[in-house]
């Protein structure tokens, strides 16, 4: 009669960690979510009318995951994807160090296409799961400005 009651108790905390787990371990990778966000991402922006032009431009010290055209204006879009609000929100991932790097890698894209930098805009796509699994998708327009440098005073 031992034995059973033992097992019963295992049992139970057996279950009891695996819904812990479950709530806390995210159902997918951190990565292919991220991956998923930016297909959504693109998406979301394909039906609003803007043209993808490239995904993950890359340059040193910075990068766009969509770089997006729209009405004459290039839009550097920066995708933020979580699966749960352990680490905040996905607009808040984006730091003023990311701002500046997404900014210094879309004015590199100009430059290297010949466009006019003063036709770039910087955007952010948060993008978090719902209880469902959905995603539910906020679009920051001109989310990132760019910075003036200021003289220096003597």
């Amino acid at each position: 009669m031992g034995k059973p009651l033992k097992s019963q108790a295992s049992q139970r905390v057996f279950n009891w960690l695996a819904n812990v787990f479950r709530r806390i371990l995210p159902a997918r990778s951190a990565k292919r979510f991220g991956r998923e966000g930016e297909e959504a991402a693109a998406r979301y922006l394909q039906k609003k009318g803007y043209k993808i032009l490239e995904r993950n431009f890359r340059v040193r010290g910075g990068e766009v995951d969509i770089v997006a055209e729209k009405e004459g204006l290039i839009f550097a879009v920066e995708v933020k994807a979580r699966s749960n609000r352990a680490f905040g929100t996905p607009a808040e991932a984006v730091t003023p160090l990311k701002a500046r790097r997404l900014l210094r890698a879309g004015r590199a894209y100009c430059r290297r296409h010949d466009i006019s930098v003063s036709k770039l805009r910087a955007d952010v796509i948060a993008i978090e799961a719902g209880p469902s699994g959905a995603l539910n998708i906020r679009h920051y327009q001109n989310a990132v400005s760019p910075v003036i440098p200021h003289s220096r005073r003597k």
